[in-house]
């Protein structure tokens, strides 16, 4: 998956690549980072049909708005510092710590042995209630 994603990323155009590029830094979807970007350059948020139809425009036309152009070398800028923070964009911060491996196996235990119990357990004992 990952090797069509670059392949598919190698194939844009190069300020396509910037901006997917940079959306992916931020961790959102276009949509999103179009909303941050009009906020960022003119100072409030933007209608959803607003982004929308620059959206598409940038879609079809494989060209970006400036704002959303100079938004994306603004976070490249910022993460070739150290400095971008997502926190400022009005993001939630990325997690600080993953699951460790043992962690993640107890849970999925858990959850496997939940959906067993529901399907063979309390989904037969809800049919006997429900059918009297």
């Amino acid at each position: 998956m990952f090797r069509r994603l670059r392949e598919w990323l190698g194939e844009l155009p190069p300020e396509m690549r910037e901006v997917a590029t940079a959306a992916a830094m931020l961790g959102i979807g276009l949509f999103r980072f179009f909303k941050i970007a009009y906020r960022e350059w003119y100072g409030r948020e933007g209608a959803d049909a607003l982004i929308e139809r620059a959206l598409m425009n940038y879609l079809y036309s494989r060209r970006p708005p400036v704002w959303v152009r100079h938004f994306a070398r603004r976070l490249k800028r910022l993460d070739a510092e150290g400095a971008l923070d997502r926190t400022a964009f009005g993001l939630r911060p990325p997690p600080r710590e993953t699951m460790s491996p043992s962690a993640f196996r107890f849970w999925n235990a858990v959850i496997f042995g939940g959906s067993i119990a529901s399907i063979f357990v309390i989904v037969p004992a809800l049919r006997a209630l429900w059918m009297g």
